[in-house]
């Protein structure tokens, strides 16, 4: 896989974090799809991705859907979900159905981070 460019898959509405996370994966060889509205998210998990980072609800879609759809077309795929305090129960129950982890925003985004270092060690 050394040399295959990954590819990343955004899904978020706040455009804070959309830039935090950009700014984080800039510093690896990876290509990054943004979706913030739930049609576009369903159109390109059509694709394959190596790393999902979601937030927990886009509206009209939710981590668990997207977790879901994520991978039914990449089962390796490292799902990431970003909430916020009072979502914290959804950001469980999408990790027990399979998601990575979820990090709180804004004060853990830098946690993205280090999920993306783990994947790259695993899947080296």
């Amino acid at each position: 896989m050394a040399g295959v460019l990954k590819k990343i898959l955004i899904i978020e509405d706040e455009i804070y974090v959309v830039e935090r996370i950009k700014s984080i994966i800039e510093k690896y060889n990876f290509s990054y799809d943004i979706a913030s509205e739930a049609k576009k998210a369903r159109e390109l998990l059509l694709n394959h991705y190596d790393i999902v980072v979601t937030s927990i609800y886009v509206y009209g879609i939710t981590s668990l859907e997207i977790n879901k759809l994520a991978h039914d077309k990449n089962k390796d795929v490292l799902v990431i979900v970003t909430t916020n305090l009072s979502n914290i129960d959804l950001a469980q129950k999408t990790v027990k159905e399979g998601a990575f982890d979820y990090v709180i925003k804004p004060q853990e985004l830098e946690k993205i981070e280090s999920f993306i270092k783990f994947y790259l060690l695993t899947k080296a």
